[in-house]
Formats: structure tokens, sequence, C-alpha cells
């Protein structure tokens, strides 16, 4: 009977095993946030009355991916296509919100009365 090969250590985990057993990594805060933000928004009967397009460039303007979109669309039990959100972001076209604030108003120059 043969002996069994020596197993390099850094072989030993077989990738299949990686695989079924994937690291754990903490959740993105941020995108909970948003995610609890946009069921929150979905489900107001208001929001739920407007225009689908509205209602993805909006969370697109807030910055939802178009997959996360379509998660919670399904989450607030009004599921669509993804193809139907699609085409919904591009009839509306909403600017991206800016880094930047507004610049202040000009100031006006004080000028004295006239003197007579």
């Amino acid at each position: 009977m043969a002996e069994p090969a020596a197993v390099d250590p850094s072989q030993a985990l077989q990738p299949e095993e990686e695989r079924s057993c994937p690291p754990a990594q903490p959740a993105d805060p941020a995108a909970e946030m948003r995610m609890t933000n946009a069921k929150a928004f979905l489900s107001n009967p208001n929001v739920m009355a407007s225009p689908l397009s509205r209602r993805v460039n909006f969370l697109k303007s807030k910055g939802l991916s178009m997959q996360e979109i379509h998660a919670a669309f399904n989450l607030v039990g009004q599921p669509k296509e993804m193809s139907e959100l699609e085409e919904a972001a591009s009839k509306t076209t909403v600017p991206a919100p800016s880094s930047q604030p507004p610049p202040p108003p000009p100031r006006q120059q004080y000028q004295p009365p006239p003197v007579y």
C-alpha cells in the first residue's frame, strides 16, 4: 500500500470549500439606509399615485442603483420588471445632486444718498 502524498499547506483548502463558506462581510449601512428610505417612500399613498418614471428617477437621484430600485419595488409589493424600470428611468431625467451649494446672491454695494 502506498503512503498518502504530502499535502502542500497552501493547497489544503479546496476551491469548492472556499465557495461553500464565504467570508462574512458586514452589510453596508449606507445601502441599508437607502433601502429603508426607498421602502418608506414607495409605501406612501401619494407617491404610489405618481408616475413610475417620477418614482424611479427620484430614487436614482438619491443614489440607488437600478438593482436596488428593483428590489425596493419588490419589497413593498409592487413588483416591476427590470426593463419596465429602465424604460421609466429613461423617460425623465433628473439632474444629479450637486456636491457644492449654490453660490450666494451678489451683494448690492452701498451708495450714499446724494448730497444737495
